[in-house]
């Protein structure tokens, strides 16, 4: 096999990690993409956001980031998230992580109550553990997470009664299909968008579709 050059390396690093450095340059030059690649891929998860701030400290006022001073505020999420990103051995999860939290997005702004920011690092966790696993078992696990009902208002939800004309929140039913899933239209098996008399068939069809609550 033909040696892999620095620069054949830090393009593959740019793509698979947050950033190539040194060491991870030499890694990938020694053993090879696909090895460097299983190495990833069996790599454990280690370190949680929500297990390391419970056991760390403010380096400003010295008190543990789970102190009751800090339950309304997000101390410790920001420190402990680019900790993993820039240093976390296991590269390929982060960067893939961090991709999954651009798609399925829940946002500290979008939290509120106490502890935020606890609620926002398990949510992280739950991503670094389904990074590598099934799609769908991660869409099963974030509509169970706390601070996903919580952005994304499905928290509380009422079922549909018409005797008092309550109506759900459908709010996450319809990012569930539009934005984490399936797009804003279906589609055939080649790709092309479903035509109903030419028009496209969109994915999500609520009764509260025009006046929900969009928090993105």
């Amino acid at each position: 096999m033909p040696q892999i050059t620095q620069s054949q390396a830090v393009r593959f690093l740019t793509q698979a990690t947050m950033g190539a450095n040194r060491k991870l340059i030499a890694r990938v030059q020694a053993v090879g993409f696909s090895v460097w690649l299983n190495e990833q891929l069996s790599a454990p998860v280690k370190d949680g956001h929500y297990d390391w701030m419970s056991s760390h400290n403010d380096p400003n006022t010295g008190k543990p980031f789970n102190h009751f001073d800090f339950r309304f505020n997000y101390n410790g999420f920001d420190a402990s998230v680019w900790r993993k990103l820039l240093s976390a051995p296991d590269a390929l999860r982060q960067r893939i992580v961090f991709a999954l939290s651009e798609i399925i997005v829940v946002s500290l702004d979008g939290l509120d109550g106490y502890w935020p920011q606890f609620r926002a690092a398990a949510y992280i966790d739950l991503l670094e553990k389904h990074a590598f696993g099934n799609y769908r078992q991660l869409l099963q696990a974030i509509s169970t997470n706390a601070a996903m009902g919580q952005y994304l208002t499905f928290v509380g939800n009422q079922k549909f009664n018409p005797e008092t004309d309550s109506y759900p929140d459908e709010n996450y039913a319809r990012e569930l299909l539009q934005l984490f899933t399936i797009g804003l239209y279906q589609l055939n098996i080649d790709g092309t968008p479903k035509l109903v008399n030419g028009a496209k068939v969109e994915t999500y069809k609520g009764r509260t579709q025009k006046t929900e609550k969009i928090v993105r």
